[in-house]
């Protein structure tokens, strides 16, 4: 009888036949009387075999009885196939797995399993010897190959179904297995005596799978359902306390804390499965690979300069910390910078500890516990440099890039303190905010310090062409196209790069430059698989070459106190975003000394907004707290004004004369009793041409990145496209003063708008409409309520007005909006 399923074939022989589809020396076999597969061999022949087509999963066991009637011999003895690549089992080009049941000289007969591919064989198990080296061999046989590569040889030498392991071993190929099948070699004497019965193929009852869905929870998946699961029984070592439930055949298993890489034991008892049958192993080693991401690890401090000593050895040295829930193995780990590699020696880094990694000889000097050496440590440049963290050499798990130009100007800079980053952001993000060392003896090697930090997403955008953009997010992960909206997209993809996630987008209509337009990132598959960044609103800008007619200078501060630093504002009359990239200064002092200055690289200034230059932006907000850092830009070795004044030229690549100023302290107000530390504002900004008098003392020393003290300019008289009326809320619901109205009234039409409400910090509050069509007259209502319809606590909020003109150009509104419960 043969009878199949998607998990079993079984061939009992009860018809007195051989199956129709068993292919080879079919007249070399015969079914006999009581119902065995038995060889009944031609005269004159010394082999013969038969194949058949097998059902296989991803684990499989193979079952059958085999029995001599001699004493098995190296000429005379049976290879059951288990899987064959060819139908021909003896094919010169087949690969195979097979049992080989005896086949030596004497009494040392055993069973051997064996791949063979070509003439090639390897010996995966064998048998203690005399295992098959009976008078007579009656054996019941028992194989198991599992998805992981483990083969279990069982066996029952009464021929009974009493298995008793033999052995195991470990073996994997890539070939396609086809077949099973029989093999007989023999003598003319034992050309009879070979009997087959019982053959069985099927899924087993054992471990199929499992997988460690998070740092906290492991799965495991058998191939049977579990009949008894409050009867089973499970040890596994996590070297913690953890919880299991059985549904089906799923086993969980959840810790409270992460779960370390390495191999566990786990052993089940007292299982079976819903078909009564046994595990064919109660015993399963379960590896839990490392698992490497960005921000997995950070570099929290080094010592690129370490002369002048102020305690610290003269040594340089970098310090990782471990910011993940799991210990790390700090063996396949490396560092490098741009030109050099080296691996990390053998480490266990448990989670929130330090290590510091140095040079050859260099823990001695640093005498500290938690230190590691590399052969030679990459030389770390004193004024400038990059590290990356690696693993695997493939997966960058961290960087960072110092310039001291960027820190604070003070003694620290001459050398002898480390730099320390501040703050440690999230998993899947690259960001860095850095300073000197405040220890007295110049830094905390190996010392773990610092907390994560959600730090904002940021980003930073480029168009390709007018229909074209590219924006790059300081986070690694995927981003799916129907995740983003966007004015006018129409194709969005991301690309995971080293250092961000690049998004390309396409317009079905250009964005004409000197524009600007909003797209809303709903959300981001981090490289842990979290989704994140929901409902995040980012800027893309297109910036316009910079002409003549809308940059001007704003300010100008050259008489700076004593170790303070001296800028340049700009302000952007236009109503175009414009790029200031490639732009210069041209600046003579009173004795005729000239300085130049070149903007490298890329820097935009919105409409009606300020941009401020310096050679040093922390020491510009440590002169001035109220200084707007996110509108200044610092410029390493930028001018440094003489304080007698001097004329300053800027122009454009052309080059064209943008704007022209001659300064010194007859433009300053008589009744400064010093000019120190005051600069020179602009009054009316939108003045296109120099004039002294409009030029003064700032009534606060100085204004650097926001509106003049003295400023008295306006726009161009304009029509207001966007007001509200009334512009409070009282919030009692007492039916009085309940909502605003915002009119939003273009003068062109075909136009679409968006309106939201921010807090004053810039957080969203409610989308009033997205990307709607608008009319000639458009009214708006706002009731003070979030978008979830809960009420805010009172104060003021912004409500900002963004719509886009047929002709691709971007317009933006805001005005205020007050809120309380009277």
């Amino acid at each position: 009888m043969f009878s199949a399923s998607l998990i079993a074939q079984v061939y009992h022989f009860d018809t007195r036949e051989i199956p129709i589809n068993w292919y080879g020396n079919r007249s070399d076999f015969t079914v006999n009387a009581v119902g065995e597969l038995q060889l009944s061999a031609a005269a004159g022949t010394t082999t013969a075999l038969l194949s058949w087509p097998i059902d296989r999963t991803e684990n499989t066991s193979w079952e059958f009885l085999v029995r001599y009637d001699f004493a098995a011999s190296a000429t005379n003895y049976a290879s059951f196939y288990l899987l064959s690549s060819a139908e021909d089992l003896v094919s010169s080009t087949n690969s195979a797995y097979y049992l080989k049941i005896g086949g030596e000289s004497g009494a040392t007969d055993k069973l051997e399993l064996i791949f063979q591919s070509g003439s090639s064989k390897t010996t995966i198990i064998a048998s203690q010897s005399g295992l098959a080296g009976g008078n007579t061999i009656a054996m019941r046989i028992r194989i198991c190959q599992l998805q992981t590569g483990e083969w279990l040889l069982f066996g029952d030498e009464t021929g009974g179904r009493n298995f008793v392991a033999i052995g195991k071993g470990t073996h994997v190929s890539s070939a396609q297995f086809l077949f099973s099948g029989i093999r007989c070699l023999y003598t003319s004497t034992r050309r009879d005596k070979f009997y087959f019965d019982d053959i069985k193929t099927e899924e087993p009852f054992a471990i199929k799978k499992y997988e460690f869905n998070n740092e906290k929870q492991l799965t495991i998946i058998f191939t049977k359902p579990i009949k008894n699961p409050h009867e089973t029984q499970l040890d596994i070592d996590l070297g913690q306390v953890y919880t299991k439930l059985f549904v089906e055949n799923v086993l969980e298993i959840k810790t409270d804390n992460a779960i370390d890489p390495g191999q566990y034991t786990i052993r089940v008892l007292n299982a079976h499965s819903i078909h009564a049958d046994t595990l064919i192993s109660n015993l399963a080693v379960i590896k839990k690979d490392a698992r490497y991401y960005a921000g997995q690890l950070r570099i929290t401090e080094w010592m690129s300069d370490p002369s002048p000593t102020y305690g610290l050895p003269e040594i340089e040295w970098v310090e990782i910390i471990n910011v993940s829930d799991t210990r790390i193995e700090t063996a396949q780990l490396s560092l490098s910078d741009p030109t050099k590699k080296v691996k990390l020696p053998a480490y266990s880094l448990k989670k929130d500890s330090a290590v510091v990694l140095c040079s050859a000889g260099g823990c001695a000097q640093l005498d500290i516990h938690n230190c590691i050496e590399a052969d030679a440590l990459p030389n770390l440049n004193n004024t400038a440099d990059s590290l990356f963290l690696w693993a695997n050499d493939t997966i960058l798990v961290d960087y960072i890039h110092y310039d001291i130009t960027l820190l604070p100007n003070d003694y620290r800079r001459n050398g002898g303190y480390s730099i320390v980053r501040t703050r440690l952001p999230q998993a899947c993000v690259y960001d860095q905010h850095l300073a000197y060392a405040s220890e007295q003896q110049g830094g905390s090697p190996g010392i773990a310090s610092g907390s994560i930090t959600q730090v904002k997403l940021r980003a930073t955008s480029e168009f390709i062409s007018d229909t074209e953009a590219h924006i790059f997010l300081n986070a690694i992960g995927s981003i799916q196209g129907q995740h983003i909206s966007a004015y006018r997209t129409i194709n969005a993809t991301s690309l995971v790069m080293n250092y961000s996630t690049q998004i390309e987008l396409l317009f079905e209509e250009a964005i004409l430059p000197g524009n600007a337009i909003t797209l809303t990132l709903d959300s981001i598959k981090t490289c842990l698989n979290h989704t994140d960044f929901l409902g995040a609103q980012i800027q893309l800008v297109h910036p316009k070459k910079i002409e003549k007619g809308t940059v001007f200078f704003n300010e100008i501060l050259y008489n700076a106190y004593s170790g303070g630093v001296d800028f340049i504002e700009l302000y952007n009359t236009s109503e175009e975003f414009i790029q200031l990239k490639n732009i210069y200064f041209m600046y003579a002092d009173p004795k005729g000394r000239q300085q130049q200055a070149f903007l490298k690289k890329n820097l935009t200034i919105a409409p009606n907004d300020f941009v401020v230059l310096a050679a040093d932006t922390t020491l510009l907000k440590r002169q001035y707290p109220n200084t707007r850092i996110e509108n200044c830009a610092q410029v390493p070795g930028f001018i440094s004004f003489a304080d007698e004044g001097g004329t300053l030229i800027m122009k454009n690549e052309m080059p064209d004369t943008l704007d022209m100023i001659t300064f010194n302290d007859d433009l300053q107000n008589p009744l400064n009793r010093s000019n120190e530390g005051i600069s020179l504002e602009k009054i009316d900004a939108y003045k296109t041409y120099y004039s002294a008098a409009n030029w003064t003392s700032s009534a606060s020393g100085a204004t650097p990145g926001y509106i003049n003290s003295q400023n008295l300019s306006a726009p161009p008289e304009e029509s207001q496209p966007f007001y509200c009326q009334p512009c409070h809320i009282t919030t009692d619901l007492n039916g009085r003063n309940d909502y605003v109205l915002l009119y939003l009234n273009p003068s062109t039409t075909g136009t679409f708008a968006s309106v939201s409400i921010y807090t004053l910090a810039g957080e969203l509050v409610d989308k009033v409409c997205v990307n709607q069509l608008l009319g000639n007259q458009n009214i708006f209502q706002w009731n003070g309520q979030q978008q979830s319809n809960t009420l805010l606590t009172d104060g003021i909020y912004i409500a900002v007005a963004e719509w886009w003109l047929p002709n691709g150009k971007m317009r933006t509104a805001k005005i205020a909006i007050s809120t309380s419960h009277y």
